[in-house]
């Protein structure tokens, strides 16, 4: 019996062990990343300061996407392992430690050098992040969870990285775009507000997973 319960806990605390390496290494890449990226684009063309600064409140989101966007990556990672090594999540695996590593070309835009790069260039860095965070969503979307802990731990992934990597870079995007087509000036950019992005972002990520998690114990009753 408690070779048995042994063996179903191991896998959990091995998860939780590589989500605290990957919280870890992700948050590094982070702020040592948009440092060498700042000083990169300090030193090149893709620098601008005509923009400069374009939207209020990066002083509160500063704080929720330095420790939020790691938190993210390692939720997915626990989730990714909870049963054991995820060999039917290959693809979901790659497209994770992705996420990881492209962290800082959108933090670079939360830091307090705010939209010192070109709107356009920020645009591009901004919805790379789109793409690969959503892809990842999909993903999570197409899996089924073999435990109620597991489906709890996918909704919380699919939260996170759906807010983080996916809604509030869409946000900025948006802003910046409206900026560069002329559609809105700098002083209306600013009257945004400084939590509005947060709050998008929350109920976004809330409300896709809500959605996953009803989906999947639909199928559920149907199985």
């Amino acid at each position: 019996m408690t070779r048995l319960i042994f063996r179903r806990v191991l896998p959990h605390m091995v998860a939780l062990v590589i989500g605290a390496a990957c919280y870890c290494v992700v948050f590094i890449i982070n702020v040592f990343g948009e440092d060498a990226l700042r000083y990169f684009i300090y030193s090149s063309a893709l620098q601008s300061r005509s923009n400069y600064p374009l939207v209020a409140g990066w002083r509160d989101v500063f704080p929720f996407f330095a420790y939020g966007y790691p938190a993210a990556v390692a939720i997915l990672a626990v989730y990714l392992f909870w049963d054991g090594f995820p060999s039917q999540r290959r693809r979901l695996v790659i497209y994770s430690a992705l996420m990881g590593v492209i962290g800082p070309i959108t933090f670079v835009n939360y830091t307090h050098a705010d939209q010192f790069v070109s709107v356009w260039v920020q645009m591009v860095f901004n919805i790379f992040t789109i793409f690969v965070g959503y892809t990842i969503v999909l993903n999570l979307r197409a899996v089924t969870p073999a435990s109620y802990d597991g489906l709890a731990l996918q909704s919380l992934s699919i939260l996170l990285v759906t807010a983080f990597a996916v809604a509030l870079p869409m946000f900025y995007t948006g802003v910046f775009g409206l900026y560069a087509f002329g559609v809105i000036g700098h002083q209306t950019a600013q009257s945004l507000g400084d939590k509005t992005s947060l709050a998008i972002a929350g109920a976004i990520g809330a409300l896709a997973a809500v959605i996953g998690a009803l989906d999947n114990l639909r199928q559920r009753k149907v199985a």
